[in-house]
């Protein structure tokens, strides 16, 4: 009986060490950070006293322009590349269900994007967005005439510039999770359908999109997410600039606390990227419950 009860509790024991590890790393900055954020503290200034402010770093979100603006940046960025990322890669999947020629081949390419690391791809827009010697601003002058125009120097052409650079890089993941829920589909409600009469489009609307319903909720709330605490892309490519155009909420969390030093403002800042990611979850979860 001893024995079975030291084999019971063996795997617990094997767990510890992660156990151990995965609450350093994550209920211990946490902690941290809630500590901060009722702080004032400078890290620049360690020899100054930790002076408790209570809630006057949340209330001073409520006084801030700046956040304001980054949140309306951070909500349309998000918005925007999203959905056109939905449209892109359900669009390239429902061609991919038909027979296509060198199907393997062809996903490879579109799917290159992908793996490009996110530095790497802000670096190679940067290079092709130039005014002077990008391969675009090139086109834009044979094609249209337009010439030395900056497209992420400008107000009104960076944050569009922006969002054509995630929409870039990750329409191929929502083609390739989508494609797989695609061919995953049972071939039964179709065949009766078409038996009754139904056309394409009310194939496509009664029946693929409502089967394929908790696919298009799990792949959106993992897009929204990432777009939603984007950081390195915009931060090679513009760096929040010009004029605050593309500063979103984590651009202005970072400048905050790494280049005014403002530890205490920064974590709640954080704290609020957090909780609107935990709304995010919350929110779909209800939805793929439904």
């Amino acid at each position: 009986m001893g024995k079975f009860k030291e084999q019971r509790y063996l795997p617990y024991l094997f767990l510890f060490p992660t156990l151990l590890v995965l609450l350093w790393i994550t209920i211990f900055p946490f902690g941290y950070i809630l500590y901060l954020s009722v702080h004032r503290y400078y890290l620049l200034k360690p020899w100054v006293p930790r002076i408790f402010l209570g809630v006057k770093n949340f209330v001073e979100l409520f006084t801030d322009e700046m956040f304001k603006n980054t949140i309306v940046v951070t909500v349309s960025f998000t918005l925007i590349s999203v959905a056109v990322e939905f449209l892109v890669g359900l669009g390239l999947a429902l061609i991919f269900t038909l027979n296509v020629k060198a199907e393997r081949l062809i996903i490879s390419l579109l799917i290159a994007p992908m793996v490009v690391a996110p530095v790497a791809a802000g670096l190679l827009w940067g290079s092709m967005y130039n005014a002077e010697f990008g391969i675009i601003s090139y086109f834009l002058d044979r094609l249209f005439g337009v010439t030395g125009i900056s497209l992420l120097g400008d107000v009104k052409t960076a944050f569009p510039s922006c969002v054509i650079v995630d929409v870039w890089q990750w329409s191929p993941f929502m083609f390739i999770i989508l494609l797989a829920g695609l061919k995953s589909l049972p071939n039964a409600p179709f065949e009766a359908a078409r038996i009754d009469g139904a056309s394409t489009l009310q194939l496509f609307r009664y029946i693929t999109l409502p089967i394929l319903k908790p696919i298009i909720l799990v792949v959106l709330l993992i897009r929204t997410i990432d777009a939603f605490k984007t950081f390195d892309t915009l931060y090679v490519l513009t760096g929040g600039g010009p004029a605050s155009a593309t500063e979103t909420l984590s651009l202005y969390a970072y400048r905050v606390n790494f280049t005014y030093f403002n530890m205490g403002y920064g974590a709640v800042l954080a704290l609020v990227l957090l909780i609107i990611i935990i709304g995010f979850c919350v929110m779909f979860n209800k939805l793929v419950s439904r």
